[in-house]
């Protein structure tokens, strides 16, 4: 008979406890949403100025929504007058300089399309305007620069090696040309060895249309040279009036 209260002694210290529990866990689960609650306000907190993205307080933005621009806080759509628009920014300014990008790597070494078959080559590099000038800013300087490099030698195709033989032949003609031009020159110089024979490179070839021509000019001159004149008879009649 003395055992029973005790057990109800017990449990009821036990329910006690439970119940104690049970307070703690709900006024922690107001707290978390109490907590909850003030992060939300943080998160729905914005500005006081229509289509800004970003503030710097509540009444001065710093960067609006497209396509509206930021002049002095505000988001307008277009730039008032005397100011410029900065695309890079989204802002209007009094002066806009240019604002270029990183330049790209240098390109391969080629030369005529190929990379091999020459000695020398030209590398190119590009970069990109972020952001254009304004006429009273500093202008954008060049977005393109090269320079001469030097062609690797390693193996390629037989584009080149067949470019080269094709070279080496052509140049054989031309020395076979040159030297056969040579050769012939020197025959009819010692062939006609006249007062200028070897400068002249011999007699000079004739068109046949030309030559009844040239024929009457010498004579029409040996007729009015000094030699004609003291002969009563001179060969005129072959001489042909043009």
């Amino acid at each position: 008979m003395y055992n029973v209260p005790s057990l109800s002694l017990k449990i009821n210290g036990h329910e006690g406890d439970d119940d104690d529990d049970d307070d703690d866990d709900d006024d922690d689960d107001d707290d978390d949403d109490d907590d909850d609650d003030d992060d939300d306000d943080t998160a729905n907190y914005g500005c006081h100025i229509d289509h800004c993205h970003s503030c710097f307080s509540r009444h001065f933005c710093t960067l609006c929504e497209e396509p509206y621009l930021a002049s002095e806080g505000q988001c307008i759509t277009e730039c008032p007058k005397g100011l410029y628009y900065a695309n890079f920014t989204r802002e209007c300014k009094e002066k806009v300089d240019c604002l270029p990008g990183a330049w790209s790597p240098w390109s391969s070494c080629t030369r005529n399309g190929q990379t091999c078959g020459y000695k020398w080559g030209i590398q190119t590099r590009t970069r990109q305007i972020l952001q254009d000038a304004s006429p009273n800013g500093t202008q954008c300087p060049e977005v393109t620069a090269s320079q001469r490099c030097r062609l690797k030698q390693r193996h390629c195709d037989g584009e080149c090696r067949r470019r080269k033989r094709h070279r080496r032949k052509k140049n054989r003609r031309k020395g076979r040309r040159r030297k056969n031009s040579n050769n012939r020159r020197r025959r009819i110089g010692r062939r006609d060895r006249g007062r200028r024979g070897r400068r002249r490179g011999g007699r000079r070839r004739v068109s046949r249309m030309y030559a009844s021509r040239n024929r009457t000019v010498r004579l029409r001159r040996l007729c009015r040279g000094r030699k004609c004149q003291r002969k009563r008879t001179c060969r005129t009649r072959r001489i042909r009036n043009y």
